[in-house]
């Protein structure tokens, strides 16, 4: 499975959302527990803690950004929804338990979906607004 830690280079410097990070993270790795573990009613517990988290992470984010005139905002915001169909998809296989191994996959791919785009999303806008208070 994908390796699933903090690192300070995600950092935003927006405490608020590094610390939602910090608790995605953190599920995930209960989630990845549960999976390894074959546990899959909880593994869709943690699926719905996630759902819950994340949709409120990604509405304060994206009012941040909105306010913030962020001129990518749009395509930050089809980050989110992405994660959001892909923690579905983990959900509706735990739910299912027919196969383990389908579960697995397709966690791996939402965690690398988070490490990945959400969170170079996430330093996308870091670096924008960064240059912007530069100039």
């Amino acid at each position: 499975m994908v390796k699933l830690e903090w690192l300070d280079r995600y950092s935003i410097g927006i405490e608020q959302i590094d610390d939602d990070h910090k608790n995605i993270l953190q599920i995930m790795r209960n989630v990845e527990k549960a999976i390894k573990s074959r546990d899959f009613e909880l593994c869709t517990s943690l699926l719905d803690d996630l759902v819950a988290l994340a949709t409120t992470h990604f509405q304060n984010e994206e009012q941040f950004l909105a306010e913030s005139s962020y001129p990518y905002i749009e395509e930050h915001i089809r980050y989110h929804q992405e994660l959001l169909l892909k923690i579905s998809e983990a959900k509706n296989s735990c739910d299912k338990i027919n196969n383990p191994v389908d579960t697995e996959d397709i966690f791996n791919r939402m965690a690398e979906f988070l490490i990945e785009d959400m969170i170079a999303g996430d330093l996308h806008f870091k670096s924008y607004f960064e240059s912007r208070s530069v100039e």
